[in-house]
């Protein structure tokens, strides 16, 4: 036998998969292939060292994949001292060619998620940054708003120039709609947020 192992988490508990494998009494003599990570492997290396016969490294290359498992079937060969005829060959060939469509998808999903992890903090940063100014803007125009009651109080009879500006720009609706208009900001920022 020969096990072709991909490890490429940090989360993949692997030291226990290879053991509860080992212990296995039909996979114990296998020639265990692990593909991997340098920085998981040299983190674990002392402790894989006994479980494992060889490893290569991601980023993959096919090829040399394709070495690796022959050697790793010809020395099983040798050491059990059994000949493998064509069609047990064939069928490892084609479990390789499984194997390495397997690796190449994992690969390709390790990717996109690296990018898109990229992306959700490039979205985040700008996100938090309005989401923290919408406060500030609501306390500042709460405070405008504030003032300009006081001002209504203390000055009942506006210019005539006053006046004017104020039926221009519908003051009454402006002061009730602003307060819903940040509202709906902090509501939309929170969305994106919780969207990424």
């Amino acid at each position: 036998h020969l096990i072709l192992y991909t490890w490429i988490s940090h989360t993949v508990d692997a030291l226990s998969d290879l053991k509860d494998l080992k212990t296995n009494s039909n996979f114990a003599e296998a020639f265990y292939l692990v593909l991997t990570q340098p920085s998981l492997l040299q983190s674990h290396f002392n402790n894989l060292e006994t479980l494992i016969n060889d490893w290569l490294f991601d980023p993959l290359d096919s090829d040399e994949l394709t070495r690796r498992v022959r050697r790793g079937l010809h020395h099983q060969t040798l050491f059990n001292n059994v000949h493998k005829n064509d069609r047990q060959l064939q069928q490892a060939l084609s479990d390789l060619d499984f194997a390495k469509e397997r690796l190449i998808q994992a690969e390709k999903f390790s990717t996109l998620g690296q990018m898109v992890s990229g992306i959700a903090h490039e979205i985040n940063n700008p996100v938090s940054f309005v989401k923290g100014n919408v406060s500030h803007v609501a306390d500042y125009a709460q405070d405008l708003i504030d003032l300009l009651e006081l001002y209504s109080e203390e000055y009942p009879d506006p210019s005539s120039t006053i006046q004017d500006r104020i039926e221009e720009i519908d003051l009454e609706f402006l002061l009730e709609d602003l307060p819903q208009v940040i509202e709906s900001m902090k509501s939309g920022t929170e969305r994106i947020r919780q969207l990424v």
